[in-house]
């Protein structure tokens, strides 16, 4: 156990920081070790790691890859596999080993190369460990993948035919008709050769929404299907999740069942197939984002389209002419979205996140200076929204935030945390200055006219739930201004109690980690992860948000970070 003994709280988390700080020095040296060459170094090191965390999957692998005899490669390789049965490295070290353990006993000196990596090395280093951006080609021979290419084909040909046919009908050039099925097929092929270069691009253009399927739902029905074709996306198999899948599961029966009998049936069954897209897209970040640089790929990406939509939001400001409006009313930035109340909650999971890394890391210009510039553009991006229920999100996140950094984070983290929400509120008030928007603030924060009639509504929307068990339908409680108030009238108590569970599920174990665990540095803490849900949640209660695609991403990277093994986040 990394803690023993009773002791206070200060104690505790003392230990528990030198203890962590200690795994990862002995593991980095252990990795540099190995790659230098120094197997027996290496193994010292290494077999540390274990001794005092015996659940850290990488350590395992790592030290199946030096050591110098199959047997003890064996034996790592099949506790690294327990951690994680899904790891395909372990799968494929532990074939290796025991076909040498096989060669060793007929005394004969070939060596087989099969083209996996050889997960134990006393003549070939480095040792093999999960690759940043391993390529779907690598996983499948190269006949399997020309055989997936030749079905994803088939199946994009009807899509692209009919893209054909519609951009014809309506006027446009056959070259532009021909150039989109080829670069439709284009990016098929892309997903093949390499799959998180293709999730990169696609969550790069998260935030680009003005037109409806937007190009990142194309681009998500492609991963979905390439990463299902290719096995690089698989449903989870932990029963941690339990709860999750039951509320998954529930949302998804409701949704079905509230529309039988809806009359007309079309609108119905456009929202509810946009709605079975995002419990989709909900799953895919779970299955994808289940190791650490996977993770990274998404927030990256996510964070370029926050970036480029807060820029274009500011120049709009500024008058600076842009190819589409990115300023709504004169007044509110909406950047590349349709609304400013969706723009805003979107920016702010990137601003905490982002944050966070700043807060990890020890105050440089260099390092620290380019992070706390784009805190202070996204924080004052969500400003300009102009949307009172964005700013009580960004304000209820930041206090998540800090509640759970208290928790055993080192005084340097949050005096840095302090002085970031010090800069983060002085750039929103230099920009709101500077731009003359103070007396339209002052007018905002007031309760307006029509919040009561929006309060009507959503009154009536429970009346409705409580009158319809399975609710009057997908989409048939428009503008209800509430999360909540629209899953109860549309699907009724037993769809609000589905939406419930998924949530739950997702909250309440993260929340027990986070105060059980002092808090670490990890790509995505899990306070990052409670706070960016947590204001989500607040702001749902007064916008109708079951359409955020940001929202779902946000959940399914909660549901992959529950899922994930504890040696893993300790040492991303």
């Amino acid at each position: 156990m990394l803690i023993s003994g009773p002791k206070s709280k200060g104690q505790t988390s003392a230990k528990y920081e030198s203890q962590e700080a200690r795994l990862k020095e002995w593991f980095q040296a252990g990795v540099a070790a190995a790659r230098a060459g120094r197997f027996q170094q290496a193994r010292n090191h290494l077999r540390q790691v274990t001794a005092h965390d015996p659940q850290n999957e990488e350590a395992w692998l790592w030290l199946a890859g030096v050591a110098d005899d199959p047997r003890e490669s064996l034996a790592c390789l099949a506790q690294a596999l327990t951690i994680n049965p899904r790891n395909t490295h372990a799968k494929a070290g532990i074939r290796w080993a025991r076909a040498k353990l096989v060669e060793e006993s007929r005394a004969s000196s070939f060596y087989p190369t099969d083209g996996v990596a050889s997960p134990t090395v006393v003549t070939t280093p480095p040792p093999p460990v999960p690759r940043q951006a391993a390529s779907a080609l690598e996983r499948v021979s190269f006949r399997r993948a020309m055989s997936l290419a030749v079905v994803v084909s088939a199946i994009f040909s009807p899509v692209a035919g009919w893209a054909v046919w519609k951009l014809t009908s309506d006027s446009y050039p056959v070259w532009l008709t021909l150039a989109a099925s080829l670069v439709g097929l284009i990016v098929v092929l892309i997903g093949l050769l390499n799959y998180d270069l293709l999730v990169l691009t696609t969550f790069c253009l998260i935030g680009f929404v003005r037109v409806e399927p937007a190009p990142f739902d194309l681009l998500m029905v492609v991963l979905l299907g390439v990463g299902l074709l290719t096995g690089r996306l698989r449903w989870p198999s932990s029963k941690q999740g339990t709860v999750v899948q039951i509320g998954l599961w529930g949302l998804t029966v409701t949704n079905l069942l509230s529309t039988v009998g809806v009359v007309p049936i079309y609108d119905s069954l456009r929202f509810l197939s946009i709605t079975l897209y995002l419990l989709a897209l909900f799953c895919f970040v779970r299955m994808y984002a289940i190791e650490p640089h996977a993770v990274r790929i998404v927030l990256v990406g996510y964070l370029m389209s926050a970036v480029i939509n807060t820029l274009a939001v500011v120049s709009g400001f500024l008058g600076v002419s842009m190819p589409v409006p990115v300023v709504a009313f004169s007044i509110r930035g909406i950047g590349f979205f349709k609304d400013p109340n969706v723009y805003a909650p979107f920016v702010i999971v990137a601003a905490l996140w982002i944050g966070d890394q700043a807060v990890q890391r020890s105050f440089s210009f260099t390092r620290t200076g380019p992070l706390l510039l784009l805190v202070g553009l996204l924080g004052a991006g969500a400003t300009l929204s102009l949307s009172r229920a964005a700013w009580i999100n960004l304000a209820f996140g930041g206090f998540l935030y800090f509640v759970f950094l208290l928790r055993g984070a080192p005084r340097t983290h949050i005096a840095r945390a302090l002085v970031l929400a010090m800069a983060v509120i002085l750039a929103a008030m230099l920009v709101v200055q500077f731009l003359g928007l103070g007396d339209v603030i002052a007018r905002r924060a007031r309760l307006q006219s029509y919040d009561e009639m929006r309060f009507s509504i959503q009154r009536s929307g429970l009346l409705a739930g409580l009158y319809h068990p399975l609710g009057v339908g997908p989409g048939g409680w428009r503008n209800a201004h509430s999360l909540y108030v629209r899953t109860l009238a549309e699907h009724g108590v037993l769809g609000l109690t589905a939406l419930g569970l998924l949530i739950g599920g997702l909250v309440v174990p993260l929340a027990r980690r986070a105060l059980r665990e002092p808090a670490r540095d990890q790509v995505l803490p899990d306070r990052v992860l409670l706070a960016c849900i947590g204001g989500q949640l607040v702001n749902s209660l007064v916008i109708d948000s079951i359409h955020w695609r940001h929202l779902w991403v946000v959940l399914g990277l909660a549901w992959a970070s529950l899922e994930t093994p504890r040696g893993k986040r300790l040492l991303c």
